[in-house]
């Protein structure tokens, strides 16, 4: 009888305990689609904001020979590639990127393109599946630049297979889309070799296409890789280099050892090794590369470039080290100081923002000599040459600081590509006033973002990017997150801010976080519903817009305009001179209200008052002051 009534009573609070549970996990304030409600109802993601238990992503080890013909262009490789299916799925296919694609006459790109720099696509001369040799040319459909291929066998869970290739492919001289040959002896090569796409828990294989705008996703690989050049040619790439002592130059191997203990910037490369044109040894040349654990691997080729390097403990507790170096000529305005400025930025984000120790070993800042920006990879930065000493700065800032977002965390750039370029903007606001007092970083990005603000084509974060074209693009993912990062800073105050950041990044590094993985690792870790914030600023159409006035009551307020919370700072001038800052964080539009009344002296007469917008995107600059 007592069991019975245990039961009776224990079973309905155990339906109730779950039921209240599911509930509270729907109850997410912001819209989940059903595709992603049942991830977060499965196993491999959680309400909370961390990997489920059940958490998988799929990886490789590609071992690679390519030989690279700087007075040609070609570009000749092949290799293998063990390719892990830790999923819990029987895979029939498996989509291979190609991203030199992008050059093939005839396939779709996002801008106007003259015949320049076009080809008929990566000749691939060879592939082999566990030793099954296939034709090329009917192996699979070519899309854009993806190569979807027919396997043999189904690649059940659990197991892995074996894809060996050869293949080649002319690199771009003249329309160098993130990568190419910039000038003679400057030469980033970037997505050269075939590459597995990323297969996940949320659409399966990734078959976005690379058109120009959107940029990669990818999966954490181990490479193991050679790369052939001639005589006077040094490569810098993606992990660690193996065997420069074969084939530096003595005296500049010693230099570069140096370097890499070394607080102090040491010139590598000078103007005298290049008179002496002995860098390395004579002949080709076979550079050997090994990176473990990376999204992708990529490669600087230069020749009559100077290298300067420079070392900086990045864990204080284990007095861990990164070499920061650059690659440059000598005409590059601004890159003499390119190393202690590399050094600067890794210490500020290991030390400040986002104050997590820099992952890699190294980072290298190859200057490719133009005038535009820079793109990023694991390891190495591929950056213009701007007029400007601050530019430069912030440049190697922005570029550098894609080490966090995306590849230490693993983010998905084609859709939601203010994951890591609202990051990457976002680190380098408070630039060391050293470098230029006068430079407004909050500033120089709205000018970015002001273009689109309050248009049609202000578009809300979660649009996934691959479907925003041209400037509206650059203007959402870069400058709509960046505001939208700040006022969160100011919302939650640094110190909790830093923390959820910080626990969100050491949740999801070397794994493929969503935007719901961030929401929802903010709220547990704020213990708060933040809904109220991330619905106007990632999912609504909106804009920030304040307003100042004086109320019929002879109150002084501030009108939420638009529907974007930011934070109010408001400067009172009183008739005796003095003058007063109130400040006040963006939850003060946590309810919904529309104005919020400035707190005065009553005791003093009130000449004017200034709304502050230097720091937030204000649309209308022309009702920010009241005269009284």
């Amino acid at each position: 009888m007592g069991k019975i009534m245990c039961n009776k009573i224990i079973l309905p609070l155990i339906i109730i305990f779950f039921s209240t549970t599911y509930l509270s996990a729907q109850n997410t304030g912001i819209y989940v689609p059903p595709q992603f409600q049942k991830i977060y109802n499965g196993d491999t993601r959680t309400w909370d904001g961390k990997p489920g238990p059940g958490y998988w992503q799929n990886s490789s080890d590609y071992t690679l020979k390519v030989k690279l013909d700087p007075g040609t262009n070609l570009v000749s490789g092949e290799g293998s590639i063990i390719y892990y299916n830790n999923s819990p799925d029987t895979l029939g296919n498996i989509v291979l990127r190609l991203y030199q694609d992008f050059y093939k006459r005839g396939i779709a790109r996002d801008w106007g393109w003259r015949d320049t720099d076009l080809h008929n696509g990566t000749n691939i001369e060879k592939l082999t599946i566990n030793d099954q040799e296939l034709d090329p040319d009917t192996a699979g459909d070519r899309t854009y630049t993806n190569f979807i291929v027919k396997l043999p066998e189904s690649l059940p869970p659990k197991s892995d297979l074996k894809i060996e290739m050869k293949w080649s492919f002319t690199l771009p001289d003249t329309i160098t889309v993130r990568m190419g040959k910039y000038r003679e002896g400057g030469i980033m090569v970037s997505y050269w070799y075939p590459q597995v796409a990323v297969y996940d828990d949320v659409d399966g294989w990734d078959r976005t296409e690379y058109t120009g705008s959107v940029e990669f996703y990818n999966d954490f690989n181990n490479y193991d890789v050679e790369i052939t050049v001639p005589e006077n040619y040094l490569i810098r790439g993606t992990g660690e280099m193996l065997n420069a002592d074969e084939i530096l130059d003595e005296d500049i191997y010693n230099r570069y050892l140096s370097a890499l203990k070394s607080d102090g910037v040491v010139r590598i490369i000078t103007p005298d090794d290049l008179e002496k044109e002995s860098i390395t040894k004579k002949g080709w040349n076979a550079w050997r590369y090994k990176a473990n654990d990376v999204s992708d691997f990529t490669f600087a080729c230069v020749k009559d470039y100077l290298w300067d390097g420079v070392s900086v403990v990045v864990d204080s507790m284990t007095g861990r080290r990164t070499f920061a170096d650059v690659l440059y000529r000598k005409d590059d305005k601004n890159y003499d100081e390119g190393a202690e400025f590399s050094k600067m930025v890794v210490e500020l984000l290991s030390y400040h923002l986002p104050g997590v120790s820099f992952p890699y070993s190294h980072i290298t800042s190859f200057c490719n000599g133009e005038r535009g920006g820079g793109m990023e990879s694991p390891m190495m930065t591929d950056d213009g040459a701007p007029e400007r000493r601050s530019e430069t700065f912030e440049l190697l800032f922005h570029e550098i600081a894609h080490t966090y977002f995306p590849f230490y965390m693993g983010i998905n750039e084609r859709k939601y590509g203010w994951m890591d370029e609202g990051w990457a903007t976002f680190f380098p606001k408070d630039m060391p006033a050293e470098i230029d007092p006068n430079y407004n970083h909050y500033r120089s990005t709205y000018w970015r973002y002001k273009p689109v603000q309050g248009e049609e084509n202000d578009l809300p974060l979660m649009i996934p990017s691959r479907f925003i074209k041209g400037y509206s693009l650059t203007a959402t993912i870069y400058g709509r997150a960046f505001f939208a990062y700040v006022a969160l800073q100011s919302l939650l105050g640094d110190a909790l801010f830093k923390k959820a950041l910080i626990e969100f990044i050491n949740r999801w590094h070397g794994k493929h976080p969503l935007p719901y993985d961030f929401f929802f690792t903010f709220n547990d870790v704020a213990k708060e519903d933040l809904s109220w914030f991330w619905n106007p600023w990632f999912y609504d159409f909106s804009y920030c817009d304040l307003g100042l006035e004086k109320n019929d009551a002879g109150k002084l307020v501030v009108k939420l305009i638009g529907t974007q919370p930011v934070p109010v700072e408001v400067v009172i001038s009183y008739d005796d001179g003095t003058k007063v800052a109130i400040k006040e964080r963006p939850g003060i539009w946590r309810y919904g209200n529309k104005e919020f009344v400035i707190p005065v002296n009553d005791q003093k007469k009130i000449s004017s008052a200034q709304l502050i917008t230097d720091k937030i995107p204000d649309y209308d600059q022309s009702n920010n002051k009241v005269i009284f």
